[in-house]
C-alpha cells in the first residue's frame, strides 16, 4: 500500500515505512469494524482525521486538511454498502463492502453509478432495501 519510489524520494527510513503501512491496515480495519457495529460519524471522523494527520506527518508533507480522504471515503461507503437493486428482468445487486466512488455497476438492462458523493444515477432499476452490515459480513463478500 506504500508508494515505495515516493519512500525513497522522501528519504522515509524502513521503520517509517512499517508504521505507515501499519497504520493503512488499522484504518483499513477500522472502517470495517465501524461500519459492522455502526459506529457513529463522529466518532469516525475524530479517528480518521487524526490519521490523516498522523500520514502526512509521516511522509514528511505539511498537515493539510484539504488532502484528507479516509473520513470522506468512510462516509461514502456508510452511505452505500449494503443498498440492494433490482433491475426489470429481476436481476438484484447489492452494492458491495469494497464499493469505491464512481463506481458504475451493471444490473441486468440497468445500472447503478454511485458517482462521488456529489452525484449518483442510475436507470432501469429500483432500489428495494438495504442489507445491514452484519448480513454483508455474514455473507463474507469480498473486502478490500
Amino acid at each position: 500500500m506504500i508508494n515505495h519510489k515516493l519512500a525513497d524520494e522522501m528519504g522515509l527510513t524502513t521503520g517509517e515505512r512499517e508504521v505507515i503501512e501499519t497504520l493503512h491496515k488499522i484504518i483499513s480495519d477500522y472502517e470495517k469494524c465501524s461500519l459492522l457495529r455502526g459506529g457513529s460519524l463522529e466518532d469516525a471522523e475524530g479517528f480518521l482525521t487524526a490519521c490523516d494527520y498522523t500520514l502526512q506527518e509521516l511522509w514528511g508533507f505539511p498537515k493539510d486538511e484539504k488532502f484528507h480522504t479516509y473520513f470522506d471515503n468512510f462516509k461514502f461507503k456508510k452511505e452505500w454498502v449494503g443498498r440492494t437493486f433490482v433491475s426489470g428482468d429481476g436481476t438484484t445487486f447489492t452494492i458491495p463492502l469494497d464499493v469505491r466512488k464512481r463506481e458504475f455497476y451493471p444490473i441486468g438492462e440497468g445500472f447503478v453509478d454511485v458517482g462521488d458523493g456529489f452525484y449518483s444515477r442510475f436507470s432501469g432499476v429500483k432500489e428495494v432495501g438495504r442489507k445491514s452490515f452484519q448480513e454483508m459480513f455474514d455473507t463474507k463478500q469480498p473486502v478490500q
